[in-house]
């Protein structure tokens, strides 16, 4: 009698220890609290971890309307994982860290070094990598954590939506994941760019605001981008960016206002070039847009000005675009990864500068090209006529 060997044995035994390690540290759902948002700061040579853990709701008891529906808890410790763990020295749950999609870093923590949590969330299996980063700036991430969010019962997962609302109406800052941001720590010829949050004061309390861009160099914030040179760095991303708007002082002879156009896609290509033995960055950029509106009268959507509409659209994306660079050199920091298209595009070049790029970034020449469309003025093509 011969014995036939199952072909789908080496696949159940797989699945059977696949199963076995996915169960090495069960929770009970009684015994877990949901984290919303995970902040860090380091201080007086301490760690501090904060977390916004949403509250257990009865369905038959909903919470009443002067309640916050989270609870937030603060722990010190001489480590993160530490930190993290005294947590629940005062708090009975289990907080689900793989649920977090937003984390707050202290400005504190990333000016002094910002490999002080990198390694904690590099080798952290209960940290998502496509979760959002931000800086928290003139405040701490447990402040930030106690604030409102209008319309949002949750202020951490608020920040997430805000960056990815404000890119398509504004088009001022880029969303920025913890993949990306530990990839451009760890790898030459690039370097991180942040979105900060701070807190807004009025009668009413405070509230989040998204304010500035924090630049990094090497593992050290080293300052940061306003709204303008923010959008200056977008209009460099790679890929096609989609939304946002730009204000451009009105071309005209007796006209004086502001116009209004509304971003619709734009793509840059971006290559290094030798000359003379001098690396120049080629930007070409072509965009197309919409006409939104305008603060004056007088009929301005004739053919003759919309070509001056768009050639001071192309200094003004220009001049937001050298605003951003001049800032960039100055604080020595290649948020455009220009090093890697160093590299790809003269490997030999890289091998003999990487070392001393740093300094070399600072002194590199550019030549900005752009090229601004106008589509379409959406339901009317002449302007407001007041009678």
């Amino acid at each position: 009698m011969t014995i036939r060997k199952k072909k789908w044995l080496p696949l159940f035994l797989l699945l059977a220890l696949l199963m076995s390690l996915s169960a090495c540290h069960p929770v009970e759902i009684g015994n877990a609290a949901v984290a919303a948002g995970l902040g860090l700061e380091w201080e007086n040579q301490e760690y501090t971890v904060s977390v916004q853990l949403a509250k257990p709701v009865d369905p038959s008891q909903p919470l009443p309307a002067d309640q916050l529906p989270f609870e937030i808890v603060s722990a010190r410790g001489a480590t993160i994982t530490e930190a993290a763990r005294k947590s629940n020295l005062v708090l009975p749950r289990f907080p689900l860290w793989a649920q977090t999609n937003v984390f707050v870093m202290g400005e504190n923590m990333c000016r002094h070094d910002a490999a002080l949590f990198a390694d904690f969330f590099s080798r952290n299996r209960n940290t998502r990598k496509s979760a959002i980063i931000a800086i928290a700036i003139g405040a701490t991430p447990e402040e930030i954590m106690q604030a409102e969010a209008p319309l949002e019962p949750y202020s951490y997962p608020a920040i997430a939506k805000m960056l990815k609302i404000q890119e398509k109406q504004l088009g001022i800052y880029v969303p920025l994941t913890l993949g990306d941001f530990l990839f451009k720590l760890r790898t030459p010829g690039i370097d991180p760019l942040v979105p900060q949050v701070t807190l807004e004061k009025d009668e009413k309390g405070s509230f989040i605001k998204l304010d500035g861009a924090a630049v990094f160099k090497s593992h050290k914030m080293v300052g940061s981008l306003n709204e303008r040179e923010s959008r200056g760095y977008r209009w460099q991303t790679p890929g096609i960016i989609q939304g946002g708007i730009m204000d451009i002082s009105s071309p005209f002879k007796g006209e004086k206002g502001l116009i209004t156009l509304e971003l619709t896609r734009s793509q840059a290509a971006i290559k290094p070039l030798l000359k003379d033995n001098k690396i120049i960055m080629e930007i070409s950029l072509k965009a197309e847009g919409n006409y939104y509106g305008q603060d004056f009268s007088g009929e301005v959507l004739k053919l003759g000005m919309i070509k001056k509409i768009e050639e001071t659209a192309n200094k003004e994306i220009q001049h937001e675009i050298q605003l951003c660079i001049d800032k960039a050199q100055k604080l020595g920091s290649d948020i455009f990864g220009w090093g890697r298209m160093i590299e790809a595009a003269y490997p030999d070049l890289w091998q003999k500068i990487n070392e001393d790029w740093p300094d070399l970034f600072s002194r590199v020449d550019t030549d900005i090209r752009v090229e601004f469309n106008i589509r379409r003025s959406y339901l009317t093509d002449s302007s407001f006529v007041f009678r």
